[in-house]
């Protein structure tokens, strides 16, 4: 016998990656994402302040094509702390995002879409890297402080 499943909320722990033949047509992620589960992001060196919250909605079609792909909405909401490039001092950010992908097996299935598209690897969602992807886009290019922040001029000083 051949068991579907139409519907399924996750809440709680996010998983690294899912099957997507495995899936349910429709699945809710609700939950926190500790930051040692993205390491590219300190590697960018950003540091997580607390966890990261995670909320997708998958949509899998029955019959899923390069024209008719999976689909992921949902947002994500960090608290960070970056290096200002005028004191290099710690700065607070926060990451508040929401995001519409598309899961695509090849670039050329992503053209069919104005959803961002996600790459799937041997038909796996791999979640926290997409996770880690969006944030690291929503990061500013050159971080600084609101404020003027104090920048050293001792060296200035000893140059005369």
């Amino acid at each position: 016998m051949l068991v579907y499943t139409i519907a399924r909320a996750v809440t709680g722990s996010v998983p690294n990656w899912l099957d997507l033949n495995r899936a349910a047509a429709r699945q809710r992620f609700e939950g926190e994402v500790a930051g040692d589960r993205l390491p590219r992001l300190i590697d960018a060196g950003v540091t997580v302040d607390g966890d990261v919250r995670f909320e997708a909605d998958l949509s899998v079609p029955e019959f899923r094509s390069a024209h008719v792909p999976a689909t992921v909405s949902g947002r994500i909401v960090a608290d960070l702390a970056l290096q200002c490039q005028r004191c290099l001092e710690a700065m607070a950010w926060q990451v508040d995002t929401d995001f519409d992908w598309v899961l695509v097996a090849g670039d050329e299935e992503a053209e069919h879409s104005d959803a961002d598209p996600v790459l799937l690897q041997d038909n796996k969602w791999m979640v926290m890297d997409a996770i880690t992807d969006e944030i690291l886009l929503a990061l500013p290019s050159y971080p600084r402080h609101a404020h003027d922040c104090a920048v050293d001029d001792g060296a200035a000083e000893h140059e005369d």
